[in-house]
């Protein structure tokens, strides 16, 4: 179920909602639909069998969450992509290998999580075993489960993924009357106020970056995952992965901001799953600074 603010004026064009009003729609979880929170992370996020066991999930891709209007604080370009703007134009193919381990640390809270290697484009040998458990979770977890499925996934998140959301709350709160409003909306969801605690804390000091580096990071994720499970080449994934780590580069200014960067975006997406396994994650991310083998103390900054 979907409950718009009362500050909108909801319109359904198939299946996306359209908001006037302020020019803003929000799609987020309803007092009543608790049963879709946290139900597709870690089974979207790793290939490990004890998590996809766990039952941990959390809806990976909402094809309804907020999408354009004229007066929020983004926009998609004319192609529908939404800043920051990714761009694929075949530069990866003069990548070199220090280019490409660059590349590959950017998407290291994932793997680091996960214990998995951060030199292998997969993030483990592309083993029968593995690939067959790598399939079973992005079939479980994102829905993902041939070519087409995946690079609709990934053209959701170049579309704005969960970013375009946090984007319309941040300037649904900017406007007179908004929190209130959002507060009603919310009721006592605890998914729907912890979404408005996160973007009021957060979104000031974000500005533009928003919580991209959850997007990409997720976004990399998966064309690693793609190609472990034989649903992209290997040259296809660097084609996507390269210009991501680029546009993460020229979004951030270091590999602490973009690492707390993915950890809001992850609070934000999901209350349980913060309060499930947040320590773990933020684990992770301190290992990565400060471990002298972290792909992130053994290489710069600045490719």
């Amino acid at each position: 179920m979907t409950r718009m603010l009362k500050i909108f004026v909801p319109v359904v064009v198939a299946g996306l909602i359209v908001g006037s009003a302020l020019g803003v729609g929000i799609h987020l979880l309803s007092k009543d639909s608790s049963s879709e929170v946290a139900t597709a992370e870690v089974s979207a996020e790793t290939v490990l069998a004890d998590d996809v066991a766990s039952g941990d999930v959390a809806s990976a891709t909402d094809p309804a969450t907020p999408v354009s209007n004229e007066s929020a604080q983004a926009q998609p370009d004319e192609n529908g992509l939404y800043p920051p703007i990714l761009v694929i134009d075949g530069s990866a193919s003069s990548a070199d290998a220090t280019e490409k381990e660059w590349a590959l640390a950017m998407s290291a809270t994932l793997f680091e999580v996960n214990g998995e290697r951060h030199d292998l484009l997969g993030g483990c040998e592309p083993v029968p075993e593995n690939v067959r458990i790598c399939n079973d979770v992005l079939a479980g977890g994102w829905g993902i489960k041939n070519r087409a499925d995946l690079l609709g996934t990934l053209e959701w998140i170049e579309q704005g993924g969960h970013r375009r959301e946090f984007d319309t709350v941040a300037y649904a709160l900017s406007q007179p009357g908004g929190l209130e409003e959002l507060r009603e909306w919310a009721g006592n969801n605890p998914e729907g106020a912890n979404k408005i605690a996160i973007a009021q804390r957060y979104a000031d000091d974000l500005g533009d970056k928003s919580i991209s580096s959850w997007d990409f990071g997720r976004y990399m994720f998966l064309c690693r995952r793609g190609y472990l499970g034989g649903y992209l080449t290997e040259d296809e994934a660097w084609d996507r992965i390269i210009p991501a780590a680029h546009l993460m580069h020229d979004t951030f200014s270091s590999w602490e901001d973009l690492g707390e960067n993915y950890l809001i975006g992850r609070e934000y997406w999901s209350l349980q799953q913060t309060e499930a396994k947040g320590a773990r994650y933020e684990q992770a991310h301190q290992q990565l600074l400060s471990h002298p083998e972290s792909p992130w103390k053994r290489l710069n900054w600045d490719l």
